[in-house]
């Protein structure tokens, strides 16, 4: 990819930018949690239309711990960009690109449980110069004053030479993540590693039921590490594509068989990226659902997906969704609820 092809890239998206902001009346007034929209209930809707939700492609979003910053991927591009908002006394900023993306594939972030970094997976070379890496690793930047550092190489036994997606962190911080990294149970798995001294350990492949010899991506790990979601590929009661699944983590220290989600969470199109509210109030998650009449058009397999992402020139459209996330407790085995009870 040449120099050229990003500059004009990345021009676009600036130019789309301003003109939306333009026509929005030099940006419209947003105050409170969630730019102040009206809370969603059990039906998904789609997050902050032609805000963050747009004519261009939107996934894998997150909020700060506080609730006063929300990212998201954005393409638009050659690759997918890190965008922000932020809520500055009271009122939130228009999107921008971060700093620290733009150049190279950067998406998949995740906040440190006290803010103060934030991981994320790209392809940027180890030394930030030349052309890009041919597989995703996790990279991070600090907190520096109101901004961030530059972007860090996440050093040890995380990264690997085949591809890391989706980092998300427990409260303790252990690091809960997908790789298509060998001796796994299918085409990519669920590992974990956990945090000590400063380092993370040996990842460990959480195994069955999570992991088949299917495929396993995107995915989100409750603070308490009780319950996981993870798009799922493949399996023989899918909706659709990719499909959210849920399990809950028993007192013998095993894991509840994945269940679908099911409607109206999942659809024919392709869900991923799940992530809850800092506040555990909303659940939130991408999806193509709105935007192909024809569901076909957007019914990938996880093979399909690695080949869209390395080259991001195909037309992916996807909307950042949000839904009240009592779904969640509703999913819950009666068995783990009865136990809860006592």
């Amino acid at each position: 990819m040449t120099q050229k092809t990003i500059f004009v890239g990345i021009s676009i998206l600036l130019a789309f930018f301003a003109s939306h902001c333009t026509q929005q009346n030099n940006f419209p007034e947003l105050k409170g949690p969630y730019f102040g929209q009206a809370h969603p209930g059990t039906t998904p809707e789609i997050f902050s239309p032609g805000i963050v939700s747009t004519e261009h492609s939107e996934f894998c979003s997150v909020l700060s711990p506080d609730g006063n910053e929300f990212y998201w991927s954005l393409t638009g591009t050659p690759f997918p960009v890190i965008v922000a908002m932020r809520q500055n006394n009271g009122r939130w900023t228009e999107p921008e690109i971060v700093p620290f993306s733009g150049k190279y594939l950067d998406y998949d972030m995740a906040f440190t449980p006290d803010g103060k970094q934030l991981f994320f997976c790209s392809r940027r070379p180890m030394d930030g110069i030349g052309p890009p890496n041919d597989h995703t690793d996790f990279w991070y930047v600090n907190r520096d004053g109101a901004g961030w550092s530059k972007p860090r190489y996440l050093q040890g036994p995380v990264n690997s030479n085949a591809q890391e997606y989706y980092p998300i962190f427990a409260q303790n911080r252990t690091l809960y993540f997908s790789s298509t990294r060998p001796g796994g149970h299918g085409g990519a798995d669920i590992y974990r590693a956990r945090f000590e001294n400063g380092a993370y350990l040996e990842p460990e492949n959480l195994g069955p039921p999570i992991n088949t010899e299917n495929f396993e991506g995107d995915l989100f790990i409750a603070a308490d590490e009780s319950y996981i979601i993870v798009t799922c590929y493949g399996r023989s009661d899918s909706l659709g594509s990719g499909d959210l699944y849920i399990s809950f983590y028993k007192e013998d220290g095993s894991w509840s068989s994945m269940k679908n989600m099911g409607t109206p969470v999942n659809s024919e199109a392709n869900e991923h990226c799940p992530i809850l509210s800092p506040d555990g109030k909303y659940f939130f998650f991408s999806s193509g659902r709105s935007r192909h009449p024809d569901y076909s058009e957007v019914a990938i397999t996880y093979s399909e997906k690695i080949a869209m992402m390395n080259s991001w020139g195909n037309g992916r459209n996807e909307d950042i969704y949000w839904v009240d996330a009592k779904i969640i407790e509703e999913l819950k085995p009666e068995g783990l609820k009865n136990a809860e009870s006592q």
